[in-house]
């Protein structure tokens, strides 16, 4: 009856602590609920992705073999079948949804890993009561912490977070695998975690989790640990073989010198350490590209300075699990670096051409961060002296306080594309993604001057060089030229785009693209300049001679030619009228008037052009017979 009753308490328990995650959840974002699209991958991914659209269950099973991560694409695709994807709010809810899901399960995974470690340090039966309050604040630090703003308020980040239930999931299966009679967890943990790969790859990192568990806290023997952790590791190379070989791409930088490559991931980790412990100044872009990294640690002192100190952290954390004091440490940020591990610019993806940190590949990993508050919180509740447990008590209300005024603060920047990237910029990241992203949203919202302001600024980050003359970017600057060339066409602006065009020709260092070629060519084709759009469309036609684009922006300009030619006419022939020239002028006239016949175009004005013409023809010929 007792363990009935010691049962039904624990649900009970965890019931209350799942509502209050949902309501938190719900308070700290619901506002996002109504944002709008973000201008990188909601349109991509979601919104304007066909198979999701027009989704039905062919096209759920054709993601099996389109992506290495089919659930989140069949998850868009089941709600886009039930609400459709005008709007975005089903979207939104899901995150947060998934989010709060998530704070309850940090909950459950922290007191039940505190209640392994105080077991394998011999403290048998551990308070429950003491357990739930440390739990509890774990909760509230992961709820609160402002670096997962990115992650739940951007609708394309449900697979970051929906992973991350998963990878939670087969966490605490892992954790309960670890006790005797409990061999169902070791299948159902590893299937779990299959399933959350097949949703994103951020929670890749577990399997060095779990033997690194095993070998520090389980203190499981080499045979035990590949036994128990073969399936994961299976699983691990299974999924980087198929990943770098359906997606290819790897960062600008993967192929330097391994002591550069490990500069770059120091100070990546620094990066990760610094967001998590002072979430300060957040963007959508931290400018730490491998390529930029490795070319500032090479000519730069702050690089070495970073990399040298999240070495000498590295160095100082597994030193900490010699000492039974620090041990606690050990854990929390151990964890942390483990999971982020995947992220630091060792193994190459495109993102990182980006940047090798972002907010919500801190996702997983901050629930290190959660771990080592339910830690102090235990170390407090322990110490004899009040004063010490009345000063954790106030710095960590402070934090939490803090940690929940950024994170309102943070969704509020997220309203809209354009708020969030002006925030980015105002807290000094001043990066070519930034400025080519703001420029577009700003082109979206018709804010077409503010717009050709980045995309300047975007141009002239592509020019930058280095103190050997190298460009720090492998970018040419064509994109941003294009974006100014598409607002010129739309304002019909005959001076500005002509001027740029001149300065392209002049300039032979700016590259000129077949996609930038064929931009400024449409532009002057809007224009009517034929002979401009000509040549340009000749070039680009040389790289893609089958392109449908080029055919039909090809027709337009034979549409222009002959507009042009039979203005031309048209002009001569009346400059011949007012010079009396009248034959030269019927013929100039006639001439236009073929033309817009083949054309199917209206002919009445020209038409009496020409019978004008005529007839002052006729007369001249009378005067001309009478004068004789």
């Amino acid at each position: 009856m007792g363990q009935r009753l010691n049962k039904l308490k624990i649900v009970l328990e965890k019931k209350h602590i799942f509502l209050l995650a949902l309501l938190a959840a719900f308070a700290l974002f619901g506002s996002s609920l109504y944002f709008n699209q973000f201008i990188f991958d909601d349109g991509d991914l979601i919104f304007q992705n066909i198979k999701v659209i027009k989704a039905d269950f062919s096209s759920i099973l054709n993601y099996w073999s389109l992506s290495n991560t089919p659930i989140i694409f069949n998850v868009w695709q089941i709600v886009s079948m039930i609400f459709g994807v005008e709007e975005t709010l089903p979207f939104h809810f899901l995150n947060i949804f998934f989010h709060g899901v998530n704070c309850f399960l940090v909950y459950v995974w922290c007191k039940y890993l505190l209640e392994l470690f105080l077991r394998n340090n011999h403290v048998n039966n551990p308070e429950d009561a003491l357990l739930q309050k440390a739990a509890l604040l774990g909760f509230l630090v992961f709820i609160l912490h402002p670096v997962h703003v990115e992650a739940v308020v951007w609708a394309s980040s449900l697979k970051e977070v929906l992973a991350t239930t998963f990878g939670l999931i087969s966490f605490i299966f892992y954790l309960k695998g670890s006790e005797k009679g409990a061999d169902r967890y070791e299948f159902l943990s590893p299937a779990i975690y299959l399933i959350g790969m097949l949703t994103h790859p951020t929670i890749a990192a577990l399997p060095l989790v779990y033997i690194w568990l095993d070998i520090t806290l389980f203190k499981k023997t080499p045979k035990e640990i590949f036994f128990r952790n073969g399936a994961y590791i299976l699983l691990l190379i299974a999924a980087v073989v198929i990943h770098k070989t359906v997606n290819p791409q790897v960062a600008h930088g993967a192929e330097e010198p391994i002591y550069i490559r490990i500069a770059v991931a120091f100070n990546a980790l620094f990066g990760y350490l610094e967001k998590t412990f002072l979430p300060l100044g957040y963007s959508f872009d931290y400018m730490m590209a491998p390529r930029n990294v490795a070319l500032e640690t090479q000519s730069l002192m702050w690089p070495k300075i970073k990399a040298f100190l999240a070495g000498v952290f590295i160095w100082g954390l597994i030193l900490s699990y010699r000492s039974k004091k620090f041990q606690f440490i050990h854990y929390s940020i151990s964890l942390l670096v483990l999971l982020v591990s995947v992220n630091l610019g060792l193994i190459g993806y495109a993102f990182q051409n980006i940047s090798t940190i972002a907010d919500r590949f801190l996702y997983l990993p901050s629930i290190g961060l959660s771990l080592l508050f339910a830690f102090l919180y235990m170390l407090s509740k322990r110490c004899q002296s009040l004063k010490t447990q009345q000063v954790f008590v106030t710095l960590t209300s402070f934090y939490l306080l803090f940690f929940a005024i950024s994170t309102l603060q943070r969704v509020h920047q997220w309203r809209s594309s354009t708020s969030l990237l002006y925030s980015s910029l105002q807290n000094g990241y001043k990066s070519y993604p930034l400025h080519m992203s703001l420029g577009v949203a700003l082109s979206a919202e018709k804010k077409n001057e503010a717009a050709l302001e980045h995309f300047k600024e975007a141009f002239k980050i592509t020019q930058y060089k280095n103190n050997a003359g190298q460009r720090t970017l492998p970018i040419s600057g064509a994109e941003p030229l294009a974006q100014m060339f598409r607002i010129f066409k739309q304002e019909n602006d005959k001076e500005k785009g002509v001027k740029l065009y001149k300065e392209i020709v002049n300039d032979r260092a700016v590259e000129v693209t077949p996609e930038l070629a064929w931009t400024m060519a449409d532009y002057f084709v809007s224009l009517n300049k034929w002979y401009e759009a000509e040549k340009l469309i000749e070039y680009s036609s040389f790289w893609y001679p089958e392109s449908q684009k080029l055919k039909e922006l090809s027709l337009r300009l034979k549409g222009v030619k002959q507009e042009a030619r039979i203005t031309s006419y048209i002009n001569i022939g009346v400059g011949e009228l007012d010079r009396e020239n009248f034959s030269e002028a019927v013929t100039y006239l006639k001439k236009a008037l073929e033309d817009k016949k083949k054309n199917g175009e209206e002919t009445r004005e020209i038409e009496e052009l020409v019978k004008m013409a005529e007839l002052r023809k006729k007369e001249s010929l009378i005067g001309r017979s009478k004068k004789k």
